[in-house]
């Protein structure tokens, strides 16, 4: 970890754990209640997985509550390959925290994106790109929220899309750069930009 990560990790975490509490349902309960077959392995890599996956047949895969770099073989297992979100514009915005970098350089906006991953952290093929406002009075929470909010019907219009057989993805021709956890005077920095922007 950076120096003076360690900080801003501990506000985030702090912040974290006093927020209100979404209900959630484990993956295992939710994909048995629809009738989705469940995989569980601590070795996603191997052989093994790999068959057993294409022994499925699916025609694509969604990364959904993880995070990671995802690798070959699986990234070209499947058809369609694998849809995972990423809530930023590929084009300016990569990495984390969702959010907070497009605040530190004033933004007015954000993008959301649902991606055909491919190598590279957040490099892949965007599939659905959605813009929200940002508010004068949003904050790293507020503006995390909103991104949420307003994508939870994304995946499944992709799922829709890239199943229309004269779709085609758009192509970025330069991605951004890649943005990490802010140290914690950039975290400082930021609450003084926002403290005197309301």
């Amino acid at each position: 970890m950076k120096r003076g990560r360690g900080g801003y990790m501990l506000i985030m975490l702090s912040k974290r754990y006093f927020a209100k509490k979404r209900p959630s349902i484990a993956a295992k309960e939710f994909f048995s209640a629809h009738g989705i077959p469940c995989i569980e392995t601590q070795e996603p890599y191997t052989e093994k997985t790999a068959e057993t996956i294409r022994n499925l047949n699916p025609e694509a895969m969604v990364m959904i509550g993880g995070f990671g770099i995802i690798k070959e073989p699986l990234l070209s297992l499947t058809p369609r390959g694998i849809l995972s979100y990423h809530h930023g514009n590929m084009r300016k915005y990569r990495g984390q925290p969702v959010g907070f970098w497009e605040l530190y350089n004033n933004e007015t906006e954000m993008g959301v994106t649902v991606q055909r991953l491919a190598a590279g952290i957040d490099k892949g093929t965007p599939i659905m790109e959605r813009t929200i406002p940002i508010d004068p009075k949003d904050n790293v929470t507020t503006l995390r929220e909103k991104a949420l909010g307003n994508s939870t019907d994304m995946m499944h219009e992709t799922l829709r899309l890239i199943q229309q057989p004269d779709f085609k993805p758009a192509i970025i021709d330069h991605y951004g750069p890649i943005f990490t956890i802010p140290n914690l005077r950039q975290y400082l920095m930021l609450q003084f930009k926002l403290l005197f922007r309301k």
